[in-house]
This record gives C-alpha cells, structure tokens and sequence, in this order.
C-alpha cells in the first residue's frame, strides 16, 4: 500500500546497533568511560540534548570507529582520574583518534572557544598561559586588552607603583 519506508533491513540495522550498544554496557557495567562515551554520542547525534547547538548543530561528530563503545574505550584507554573529561584538542574537528585526549580541568579550560588569543612573544596562545608567562593579574591586562592596548603593552606593561 505504500505506507513502508523500507525493507526489513533498515529495522534489523536499528536492532543491531541497540544491541550492540547494550551489550557494551551490560559488558563494561556504566564505568565512567561509558558514561562520557554515551554523552558525546547524545551532544552530537540528539537535537533535544541540552549542548546539542554547540555539537552536532555546529557539524562536529563522532567517527564511525567510535560508534562502538569498546573502539572508544580501544583508542582512548581508562580515564587517568575522575577530574578528566574528553577533550577535542581542534574545536572545529570532530570526536576521533588523534584529536581527543583525557584532558583535567584547567587543560579543558585553557581549550575553549571563547578563549581570547592573543601574541606574546612570537607566539599565539590563551590568555590565560600569556598572563602566567607575563607575571601580572590576569583582569589587568584584560582590561588593558579590552582599552585597545596591544598584546605586548597589555602584556609587559609593569602595574604603576610595582615592580614586575
């Protein structure tokens, strides 16, 4: 009558790979890993997820090696503490081998978007690593940046009064 999309095949795939993913969870219990493996699929596959604009609404996705939970776990080994997370090391790339790492929270944070980047040195970092080179308060030379000060007056300028 019209009213099917397919054939069986499309509904023995789902079942498959319901399967599979269940199987790994039943297999590996709801380890942490599994956990994080689950919340990365669901930010980049669910457009319902809370994140789902910054993931897969953005196009980052997960590689196909990893739609199996023990490829990940393969590839990413355990989680060295329960501080770490995942971390895409090129925001704009995907989840794959060789752009993730377990990564603590400064290291996440020293990782964002949002980051602003700027020159010292010769070298473009984060803010945040150009303020621990440079010695001053980190809301300092902020607030020189957001003034118009260029990075390097922003960055070696000593504070009135104080030695650097």
């Amino acid at each position: 009558r019209g009213l099917t999309k397919s054939c069986r095949c499309l509904a023995k795939e789902r079942a498959s790979q319901y399967n599979r993913t269940h199987e790994a969870c039943l297999r590996y219990g709801k380890t942490a890993e599994y956990v994080v493996w689950s919340t990365m699929l669901q930010r980049c596959r669910d457009p319902n997820f809370v994140n789902y604009d910054n993931y897969g609404g953005r196009g980052i996705a997960v590689c196909e090696r990893w739609h199996a939970f023990e490829y990940f776990l393969e590839d990413m080994g355990p989680r060295p503490d329960p501080t770490f997370s995942i971390e895409r090391q090129d925001n704009d790339k995907g989840y794959e081998p060789g752009n993730c790492i377990w990564a603590n929270p400064s290291q996440q944070a020293r990782n964002r978007r949002s980051n602003r980047i700027v020159q010292f040195r010769g070298i473009s970092m984060c803010l945040a690593d150009a303020v621990d080179i440079s010695g001053l308060p980190y809301h300092t030379v902020k607030a020189r940046l957001n003034y118009g000060w260029s990075d390097d007056d922003a960055l070696t300028t000593p504070i009135r009064g104080r030695a650097a």
